[in-house]
């Protein structure tokens, strides 16, 4: 934390000083202070001292409590739907995880799919390769505090120090609520009734909707605590990604306030009962999606994920992660989709082609992710 006093304006009798108060994760306090003694100039000096102090000693020793505090300062905002506030992290990386980085790559995977994060890791996780590109990798789960797999998480999270984990949890059998609980509004009891039973709904539908909360509070993280950072990219883990041309990409074409993805255009709601994005009338009663992108990956400048962030307390809810975020979010906060259809292979049939000016590539294959690195 570092400390301003900037004397603004004098007076025969009066001194009046503007206190500015800088953390590391960008927040500042803006204070108008008027002394008119020696003495109580002096008192306000010592004061803002241990306040800094203070300050900085605690957002060393609990960076995550300060994240949740701003997270919930969010809380106070009125939202339409109670399923999109903030929801409360349970550990999150170091506050130095976004030092000197130029973009955060956003990973969502299951928290017992340490397999594919280990890969992750050997493939794009290596510290020369990171710092050529300057760039970090994020891991996005949810765990349920005291189960089996929140006590391998911790582990992991004392080793790699890479995940954000939230406390929505990654079970169909104890989410189902929290989905029941948005249907009064969004016509969700409506869709149960006209599937195949509630339970196999709920089984398809959930992924969605824990992809959505993942998606949204991997968002807020980076708005918060990753401050200057130019750009934030979002990939599935069963993508390959090209680093060099992600990052050349970044550094030479993204302009702010812009999203670049494989944008899907006119597409319009499924009302097949038994596929896991059937939409209802009530739910999506419009013929066509907005334009969204697909969640193989996409990039998104910093300053389109704050402006979607501002709009999510005014917006409807819909459970599609990709939809809600890209599509209604973007529409509703006038972020532009730039469409980099060419550089996305969202075809699994073509998983072993390698094309180096491919940035994203739809395989979980190593050897692909091998080939983009090594080139």
């Amino acid at each position: 934390m570092s400390l301003i006093l900037r004397c603004v304006h004098k007076f025969p009798v009066a001194i009046r000083f503007r206190v500015i108060l800088f953390t590391r994760i960008g927040l500042k306090y803006d204070i108008m202070v008027h002394c008119c003694t020696i003495s109580q100039m002096f008192l306000i000096m010592v004061f803002c001292f241990v306040v800094c102090h203070l300050s900085v000693v605690r957002y060393k020793q609990t960076n995550i409590d300060l994240i949740n505090d701003l997270l919930q300062q969010e809380n106070t905002v009125k939202y339409r739907n109670e399923a999109l506030r903030p929801r409360n992290l349970l550990a999150a990386p170091d506050v130095d995880f976004c030092k000197d980085i130029r973009f955060l790559v956003m990973v969502l995977t299951k928290p017992d799919d340490f397999e594919t994060r280990q890969l992750w890791r050997k493939l794009y996780g290596d510290p020369l390769l990171r710092n050529e590109h300057r760039y970090r990798i994020l891991f996005l789960i949810g765990v349920q505090p005291g189960s089996e797999n929140g006590t391998i998480v911790e582990e992991e999270i004392r080793a790699y120090g890479d995940l954000l984990v939230a406390s929505y949890l990654d079970s169909y059998r104890n989410l189902v609520h929290k989905v029941l609980s948005c249907s009064c509004e969004s016509g969700r009891n409506e869709r149960g009734r006209k599937s195949m039973g509630i339970n196999l709904f709920m089984i398809m539908s959930t992924q969605l909707f824990v992809s959505l909360a993942k998606t949204l509070s991997g968002m807020r993280y980076f708005a918060t605590a990753c401050i200057g950072v130019r750009a934030l990219v979002k990939i599935d883990d069963d993508v390959a990604w090209n680093v060099t041309k992600v990052s050349s990409f970044i550094e030479k074409n993204v302009v702010p306030g812009v999203i670049y993805c494989h944008r899907w255009d006119n597409n319009y709601p499924i009302r097949f009962a038994k596929s896991k994005v059937y939409a209802t009338m009530s739910e999506w009663p419009s013929y066509y999606y907005p334009k969204y992108c697909s969640g193989v990956g996409y990039i998104a400048h910093k300053h389109a994920v704050l402006r979607m962030l501002d709009a999510v307390s005014q917006s409807e809810f819909f459970w599609v992660d990709d939809i809600f975020t890209t599509g209604v979010l973007t529409e509703k906060s006038n972020v532009p989709l730039y469409s980099i259809n060419n550089a996305v292979e969202i075809f699994k049939e073509n998983a072993t082609k390698l094309d180096l000016k491919t940035m994203f590539h739809l395989t979980k294959q190593a050897n692909v992710g091998i080939g983009f690195v090594s080139n």
